[in-house]
């Protein structure tokens, strides 16, 4: 009884464990894109902003 017991703990701890592991992949994951989606908005601004008037093609 105690080794199923013991078993059943280690299984629960290496979900667990498995759990976390996938929420910070995924927190890193969001980070990689907030980060991806700033720079692509500093590129934009300072493309508009060396962009010559009326130039649409910049944007």
């Amino acid at each position: 009884m105690l080794g199923l017991l013991a078993e059943l703990s280690e299984q629960v701890f290496q979900r667990s464990e498995d759990f976390v592991r996938q929420l910070f992949e995924l927190d890193f994951l969001h980070l990689a894109i907030f980060q991806n989606r700033h720079a692509n908005v500093e590129v934009l601004i300072r493309d508009l902003s060396i962009a010559p008037e009326g130039n649409s093609e910049c944007l």
